[in-house]
């Protein structure tokens, strides 16, 4: 398999990944990460060091992680050419 240089795999990011933004307010708990159904989120680390792995090439934005945050502390907006209202990254 081919690797795929920094710069196509950050402008391919960029165009076609759903955003995740992460609030303070996250506790790290288990709810976002046991609901979502592609196993985008993940949790990583022990104690205070918990934190939410994001892998944006198996998310499908379906929003169940948003839904599913009792500290509302997940964001998620629609990759950028599904979502007309979000302006598209320079592409240089």
């Amino acid at each position: 398999m081919q690797q795929v240089d920094p710069a196509t795999h950050r402008l391919w990011r960029d165009l076609c990944g759903p955003r995740l933004t992460i609030t303070g307010s996250c506790s790290p708990c288990p709810r976002c990460t046991g609901i979502c159904p592609t196993g985008a989120l993940k949790r990583d680390g022990r104690g205070s060091a918990k934190r939410l792995l994001f892998n944006w090439m198996r998310c499908t934005s379906c929003g169940l992680c948003v839904s599913f945050c009792k500290a509302s502390a997940i964001n998620l907006q629609p990759p950028p050419l599904l979502d007309p209202s979000q302006p598209l990254p320079p592409l240089a």
